[in-house]
């Protein structure tokens, strides 16, 4: 094993890294280590910890956007005898997605960084994250959103696996698992519109006409939340223009996206009036007049839309074309609402056609009550329709979306 003196001797050579620091935390995680485990670093450096680490695992994958400081990094392994043991990437782009047992960061805990540092992560993967103290609430938000949550298996608390890790450092190491194990859904996340299009086969960012998205009204709105939402629905919409259902038009936002994303095709935006309200659910999010459902998208003269008014639950549902290419569900949030919804959508749907629901997001389910029920439905039924296709998550939305099999 490469000794940590001698880390600390070459540090001189790179004074922006403080090796002490980099060799300690990699230690603390090495208890953690099985031998054969396939572990990558994002954002090596020089490779201090990629060598350690190898140390025990035998090999270790090592990745940094500076090329000097990979090729100084290799420079290091060759010194050490290891040039075959820490693989000194050019890049990781596509290459080595969901390939990954652990993915290692340091000092990082930027939502995209860790967004994508996940996506390389197999299912049942880890990510550890080595944060400063003052930055550790700050880390823990950006993995729960980014999917992760540091878990202990009893009582959901952070798994602090070493504290104060080098004199005067307050470091701490993080490990975290994807929330997703937990609320049993197949569920592919992505950092970016691009790699969440290009997952689907789709390559058109749809048009994003609202002049508001970026406006935060209240704590659901946090992080660009409308934005990302209207990425994924005008994504969809433009990229496979058709027929859509839109279920809880509301005020008529989303019912606004599609239509100005599909063309001629119709929209048919579906919502209860107050006087069904009566037989509605727990987790309905407003009761709105006649006059207020929709209004947002008839203020800006949509054409192509068609509302509906009824209690989905009670609802006959005339009146919805089949051979629908999108539908949107969210309507009430309950378990119950959100299956039913789902079902009968699904039979609705042509095949390559794209069932979204709201409210739906794994970082978030042991948070926000809806989201927990409204996910809960989503796993009754996936799990009735027995469906293995994996559910697509662009980071950041509140957007779940699943593809009918394409003939």
């Amino acid at each position: 094993m490469i000794e940590l003196k001698e880390i600390q001797r070459r540090g001189a050579t790179t004074p922006a890294v403080d090796p002490s620091r980099e060799a300690a935390a990699a230690r603390a995680l090495l208890p953690f280590l099985q031998p054969g485990m396939r572990v990558l670093e994002m954002g090596c450096g020089a490779g201090w910890s990629s060598l350690l680490l190898a140390s025990r695992l035998g090999s270790v994958y090592a990745f940094d956007s500076c090329q000097e400081a990979r090729q100084l990094g290799a420079q290091y392994a060759l010194e050490a005898g290891m040039e075959e043991r820490v693989c000194f990437l050019d890049g990781i782009e596509g290459l080595y997605a969901g390939s990954f047992d652990l993915v290692y960061l340091s000092h990082r805990c930027d939502l995209i960084e860790l967004a994508r540092a996940a996506s390389h992560l197999h299912a049942k993967g880890w990510l550890a994250v080595n944060l400063a103290a003052e930055r550790l609430a700050e880390g823990i938000t950006a993995l729960q959103r980014c999917g992760f949550v540091p878990l202990s298996a009893s009582d959901m608390q952070p798994i602090v696996l070493a504290e104060d890790l080098a004199p005067g450092a307050r470091d701490t190491l993080l490990l975290a698992q994807r929330v997703t194990q937990r609320v049993g859904l197949k569920v592919r996340s992505y950092a970016s519109q691009d790699e969440f299009l290009a997952a689907l086969g789709l390559s058109e960012a749809g048009r994003l006409l609202e002049t508001d998205l970026d406006t935060v009204d209240n704590d659901c709105e946090r992080h660009q939340r409308k934005r990302r939402d209207a990425e994924v629905l005008c994504g969809l919409a433009r990229s496979r223009p058709g027929p859509c259902l839109d279920l809880g038009t509301s005020h008529g936002r989303s019912a606004f996206k599609l239509a100005s994303n599909i063309g001629e095709h119709l929209v048919t935006s579906v919502n209860m009036l107050p006087e069904q309200a009566i037989a509605a659910g727990l987790h309905t999010t407003h009761v709105l007049s006649r006059e207020q459902i929709g209004s947002y998208a008839r203020e800006r003269g949509v054409r192509n839309m068609r509302q509906l008014y009824a209690n989905t639950l009670q609802w006959d549902w005339q009146g919805v074309p089949d051979e629908l290419q999108l539908a949107f569900v969210d309507a009430c949030h309950d378990q119950a609402a959100v299956r039913s919804d789902s079902q009968q959508c699904w039979q609705r749907l042509r095949p390559g056609g794209f069932l979204v629901w709201h409210d739906f997001s794994p970082a978030l389910a042991s948070v926000h009550p809806w989201i927990e029920t409204s996910m809960a439905g989503v796993r009754a039924f996936v799990e009735e329709t027995q469906i293995t296709s994996p559910i697509h998550h662009l980071v950041g939305s509140w957007c779940g979306v699943l593809q009918k099999d394409a003939p």
